[in-house]
């Protein structure tokens, strides 16, 4: 897969390349490009371009551009669930998990994984 950033990764994945995809049309070499990039299939692989050549066979990825205000809220949200996160992944059982949520809920401190040792 490659992609006019530089990209170029294997083995071919239309979920990867997407997901590069929507990255690249908000931060990267795609962010200004007009219209929409396209994905061919071109050389045995799947290649981001600006417009297909006559005969090339295109690939229909329905990548729909980002809006920028949306992808910063939700690394904003990824980034301050971390600690979270880690937590869900440390205890033991669904019980443990719903009574530290209920203390954070009413205002208590995210433990730390080691804090439940």
């Amino acid at each position: 897969m490659k992609c006019l950033c530089g990209y170029n990764q294997t083995p071919n994945n239309t979920k990867v390349l997407a997901s590069h995809m929507q990255d690249c049309m908000v931060s990267g070499k795609l962010k200004g490009l007009t219209p929409d990039p396209v994905v061919v299939w071109r050389d045995a692989e799947l290649v981001v371009v600006k417009a297909a050549e006559e005969g090339e066979t295109v690939v229909d990825m329905q990548i729909v551009r980002p809006r920028p205000h949306v992808v910063e809220a939700e690394r904003r949200i990824y980034v301050e669930t971390a600690p979270l996160r880690a937590v869900a992944e440390t205890v033991e059982t669904p019980e443990e998990l719903e009574e530290i949520l209920d203390e954070v809920a009413a205002g208590g401190e995210v433990p730390t994984p080691d804090d439940l040792g």
